[in-house]
C-alpha cells in the first residue's frame, strides 16, 4: 500500500500568525504526522525577512513569493496565490505516494483546479471573506480613506470565494450554519454535497484546570471577584461594544465583576471611549494582544467566557478552547454559536444579541451554586473532549480523505 500525503494550502500559517483556522489546522496536521502521514504546508510569505522554506515542529512550510504587507503590490497577492501556487504544488506531489490536497482558500484553490486534475482537493471553505467587508464597509476606523473601495472589494472577493465553491468537488465546512450560509449567499444547488468537520484543539494543550486560583495569583488578579473573559478582534462583527454595554447591567447587580478583553483591532479607541463613558474603568479591562503560551492562564482564571458575537460566527475556536480548560462559555444566538456552545447546553445562550440580553444572561449564570459550578467545569471539558479533540475531528477527516484506507489509519483515542 503507498504511503500517504498531505499538501495543506492556507492563506497564513504559524509562527507569524496565530489565528483561530491555522491552530485549528496546526492540530489537525500533529495528529496526522502522529500518524506516519507526511504532511507538508504552503502558505503565502508575510513579511520580507522570512525564509520560503521554514521546518516548524517537522512539518516542512513553503512560502509563496508574494507582496508583503506595506508594499506597493500588496493588495494584489491575491492573483500571486493564483499564479504561483500550482508550481510549488507539482513539486511536492511524490508520485510514489498517495497524495491528496487540503486548502483552506479560494485563491489557493482556484489556483490548483486550474492545473492540477489528477490529484483530489478538498476545499474547506471556513467563512465568506465578501460578507465579512461588507458588514464593516461603512467603518471609518477599518477602512479610513480606502472606505470607497470596500464595495468593489465585497464583489472581488464573492465572485472568487463563489467560483472556488463551485468548482470543487469536495467541499467541506466547519459547522451547519457555515453549511447553510453559503447555500444562501452564493445560491449553491441543493444537490452539491457539503461535508461537515468542525474545528479541533489540543486537549494536551488546553489542560483542565484543577486549580484556578493558582493562575489568578500567577496573572495578579484578584480572588475575591468573579472574573469573565474573552478574546476576540476587536472589529464590528465580534460584539464586543454589546459585551461592554452589557457590563453596565452586571456591574449593577454585581459590583465585583472583572471583564477582560484580550485582542486587539480597529475599534480599540473606540471601546475604550466607551469603557470611560459608562463608568467602568475598574470593571472592565483591555488586555491587547495575549500570546499564544498565556492564553491557557486566562482561560483558566476565568468564572465564565463570553462570546458576544453580532454577526456571522462561523464556528468561534476560543470557545472550545476555553471548555477544554474547564470555563463555561456564554453566547449569544449567533451562527454557529448555537451549535458550538448551545450543543452543551442551550442554557448558555442569550435571549438575543441585546446588551440587555447579554447581561441577562450573565447575571444568570453568576447566581449559580459552586456545587453545581464545579460540575459543569468538569462537563464542559468532556463534551469538549468527546467532540473537538483533535483526534476526534482528525479522524473524521481521514474518513473523508483515504476511505479506502480507514481501516488502517483511524484510532479510537
Amino acid at each position: 500500500m503507498k504511503k500517504l500525503k498531505i499538501i495543506v494550502l492556507v492563506d497564513t500559517f504559524l509562527p507569524e500568525y496565530f489565528g483561530g483556522i491555522q491552530k485549528s489546522v496546526l492540530n489537525e496536521i500533529e495528529y496526522f504526522k502522529n500518524l506516519g502521514i507526511k504532511v507538508e504546508v504552503v502558505t503565502r510569505r508575510m513579511g520580507d525577512d522570512i525564509p520560503t522554506e521554514f521546518d516548524l515542529k517537522g512539518i516542512k512550510i513553503y512560502r509563496l513569493k508574494t507582496p508583503v504587507k506595506g508594499k506597493k503590490y500588496y493588495r494584489l497577492y491575491p492573483f500571486f496565490v493564483y499564479k504561483y501556487t500550482p508550481e510549488i504544488v507539482k513539486r511536492l506531489i511524490e508520485r510514489d505516494k498517495k497524495n491528496i490536497i487540503y486548502s483552506h482558500d479560494s485563491f489557493f484553490t482556484l489556483g490548483v483546479l486550474r492545473n492540477i486534475k489528477n490529484v483530489p482537493l478538498f476545499f474547506r471553505f471556513h467563512a465568506p471573506l465578501s460578507l465579512e467587508i461588507q458588514i464593516q464597509q461603512d467603518s471609518e476606523e477599518k477602512y479610513g480613506k480606502l472606505k470607497k473601495f470596500a464595495p468593489f472589494a465585497r464583489r472581488f472577493f464573492y465572485h472568487f470565494e463563489k467560483k472556488a465553491v463551485m468548482s470543487s468537488k469536495f467541499l467541506l465546512t466547519t459547522s451547519e450554519y457555515m453549511k447553510s450560509l453559503i447555500e444562501k449567499y452564493y445560491r449553491l444547488h441543493k444537490e452539491k454535497e457539503i461535508m461537515q468537520v468542525p474545528l479541533c484543539i489540543n486537549k494536551n494543550r488546553f489542560k483542565f484546570c484543577h486549580n484556578p486560583l493558582a493562575f489568578r495569583k500567577k496573572l495578579k488578579l484578584p480572588s475575591d471577584k468573579k472574573i469573565l473573559f474573552t478574546l476576540r478582534r476587536l472589529v464590528v462583527r465580534t460584539g464586543i461594544d454589546r459585551l461592554i454595554q452589557a457590563m453596565r447591567y452586571v456591574v449593577d447587580k454585581y459590583r465585583n465583576v472583572i471583564l477582560l478583553i484580550g485582542g486587539e483591532g480597529y475599534l480599540r479607541n473606540k471601546l475604550m471611549g466607551l469603557i470611560r463613558e459608562l463608568d467602568l474603568q475598574e470593571n472592565v479591562r483591555l488586555l491587547g494582544f495575549i500570546p499564544e503560551e498565556k492564553l491557557v492562564d486566562y482561560y483558566s482564571v476565568a468564572d465564565f467566557f463570553v462570546l458576544p458575537t453580532y454577526e456571522m460566527e462561523g464556528f468561534g475556536l476560543v470557545s472550545i478552547e476555553s471548555m477544554s480548560c474547564g470555563t463555561p462559555v456564554i453566547a449569544t444566538p449567533v451562527g454557529a454559536n448555537k451549535e458550538v456552545v448551545g450543543g452543551f447546553s442551550s442554557d448558555f445562550i442569550s435571549e438575543d444579541v441585546t446588551p440587555e440580553a447579554i447581561g441577562k444572561k450573565v447575571i444568570d449564570w453568576l447566581n449559580i451554586s459552586p456545587e453545581r459550578y464545579k460540575e459543569i467545569r468538569k462537563e464542559v471539558r468532556e463534551y469538549c473532549v468527546n467532540n473537538f479533540s483533535q483526534e476526534v475531528v482528525g479522524n473524521k477527516l481521514l474518513k473523508i480523505f483515504f476511505p479506502s484506507d480507514n481501516k488502517t489509519l483511524v484510532t479510537d483515542r
